[in-house]
């Protein structure tokens, strides 16, 4: 929520400095980044199509193990957003993480 909050910031600095005009850049990032918002990219574990309870139904016991499991897959959805469906983050705890 912030981030666009410090854009703003940058706009009204451009807007009240020696060159008002040259703020097009500013508002392309904005742009940028709105709509990388908007998309709803995975950011934490609470993102993540999977929780806690999901992993512990695979047998997984509560503790520091489900913390483990949820950073890595938060590591790998990250990179590939569109792995975070439930199936898949299942599929990738079964054959990649245990």
């Amino acid at each position: 929520d912030l981030i666009l909050k410090l854009v703003d910031l940058r706009l009204a600095d451009n807007r009240g400095g020696k060159y008002p005009e040259g703020i097009n850049g500013v508002l392309k990032l904005r742009k940028r980044i709105q709509d990388e918002l908007d998309r709803k990219p995975p950011l934490l574990a609470r993102d993540l199509a999977v929780t806690g309870h999901d992993i512990m139904s695979l047998g997984i016991p509560a503790g520091p193990k489900i913390g483990e499991i949820q950073r890595a897959l938060l590591q790998i959805v990250i990179d590939e957003p569109e792995k975070n469906t439930k199936e898949g983050l299942l599929s990738i705890i079964k054959n990649q993480l245990l």
